[in-house]
């Protein structure tokens, strides 16, 4: 007599619906965490792309900006520095525009008249290129910037805001 055992688990309905609702929880769970790094990676990333513009472009396209975060790039403006309560103020300009910036914190230890800066921050209105609110202010304090970037150091020459700082100038 050839007894055999069959021991072949057996699944029930039940157990083939728990497992397959397991299933779909599971790859729920997958989507949405895969949902979710995907929206906090783009969220950083849009949030971290911050613009770069020197004073005429970013005057030039105010209507655009708003108030929303960019780099501004200029000379500062000689004899337009002045201490306030929260930091300094000061004027920026790279050729025709001139912006005034209301700078909050310490100016970095190198911050002078006639110097190139790169600010960053915002318009402080919506509807004016009149002011801009900074707290960062960035001093070129090496030949590194201007070997970076050859192009730029000539359109500011060019531009006519290096004539603000130049001897003539300061005599008269």
């Amino acid at each position: 007599m050839d007894v055999s055992l069959d021991l072949t688990p057996r699944t029930s309905e039940a157990d083939e619906r728990r497992s397959s609702a397991g299933r779909r929880v599971m790859v729920a769970v997958i989507v949405a965490l895969l949902l979710g790094g995907a929206f906090v990676a783009i969220r950083a990333l849009s949030s971290a792309s911050v613009f770069f513009y020197t004073v005429d472009e970013a005057v030039e396209r105010q209507p655009d900006l708003g108030t929303a975060r960019f780099r501004l790039e200029g000379m500062v403006v000689p004899q337009s520095v002045r201490q306030t309560p929260e930091g300094v103020e000061f004027e920026v300009s790279n050729g025709a525009a001139r912006v005034t910036v209301d700078h909050i914190g310490d100016p970095p230890e190198l911050f002078q008249p006639c110097i190139p800066v790169v600010l960053e921050g915002a318009f402080s209105s919506a509807n004016s290129a009149e002011r801009f609110s900074s707290d960062l202010i960035l001093v070129k304090h090496t030949e590194e910037y201007s070997e970076a970037n050859p192009q730029r150091m000539a359109e500011a020459e060019a531009s006519g805001s290096s004539a603000l700082c130049s001897p003539e100038a300061s005599d008269g």
